[in-house]
């Protein structure tokens, strides 16, 4: 009786094994066999690109329309899926722009993006992660330093220290005397100087700093707005 029985144990404990592993191998591959029987899965075409833009509280995405004729809409999660937009792919167009905005956190978001098909079936998910800015980064931005300023002839010249590395340049604002109305110049950042011949001198000039902080970011951050006094200013004439 006890070899009979010892026989019996290792023939039945063999059987659970491989009843076992051929369970665990059906479930590991392909997992979606009690849901759709011998059915095969078919997914609708993946997003293949995804440009990424961002800005103040915002991003802006442009996506390439799918070659798949039957590919209708384009989902957009994030929040850890919390948040999402569904927007319709356009006919008449090549490439899906998706704006998002409020985005209040600033610093790193990551999206997932999908395909859905006129059937409603979704893709698999392409992932893009990318910087959010706002006011936090615009508090942190100081004004381009002005080294000298003089008016020669009746020209107004200002001569700026370097600034940092995303700065794009500065804005001045100033009187025009000529129409007595607001006017302005840009001075790109790999310029020292801005010259203006048309300004008024009773009136105080502002100036600011604009900042961009990353090649993919689609708005300019000023930093605070600093004044130079006229009548401060050394006339050569």
């Amino acid at each position: 009786m006890g070899l009979k029985y010892t026989k019996l144990l290792y023939y039945t404990m063999g059987l659970v094994t491989i009843l076992a592993g051929t369970y665990s191998c059906s479930s590991s591959t392909d997992p979606y066999k009690p849901y759709v029987g011998d059915k095969e899965i078919v997914y609708p075409q993946k997003i293949d690109t995804v440009l990424a833009y961002s800005g103040k509280n915002r991003v802006v995405f442009k996506i390439p329309k799918a070659t798949d004729p039957l590919i209708n809409k384009v989902g957009v999660f994030w929040n850890t899926g919390k948040d999402s937009v569904v927007v319709k792919v356009p006919a008449e167009k090549d490439t899906l722009k998706i704006e998002i905005k409020g985005l209040q956190r600033e610093g790193k978001h990551i999206f997932n993006f999908y395909n859905y098909n006129k059937n409603g079936n979704k893709s698999k998910n392409i992932i893009k992660s990318i910087s959010v800015y706002g006011d936090r980064y615009a508090s942190t931005l100081i004004n381009r330093f002005i080294e000298s300023a003089d008016i020669i002839n009746g020209n107004l010249f200002i001569d700026w220290a370097e600034a940092g590395n995303e700065a794009v340049g500065t804005l001045v604002k100033y009187i025009n005397r000529s129409s007595n109305e607001p006017d302005s110049i840009f001075t790109p950042i790999d310029s020292s100087q801005t010259v203006i011949t048309n300004f008024k001198k009773e009136y105080i000039i502002t100036y600011k700093t604009l900042y961009i902080p990353e090649s993919t970011v689609i708005d300019t951050f000023p930093s605070p707005k600093d004044t130079l006094d006229i009548s401060d200013v050394i006339q050569a004439e």
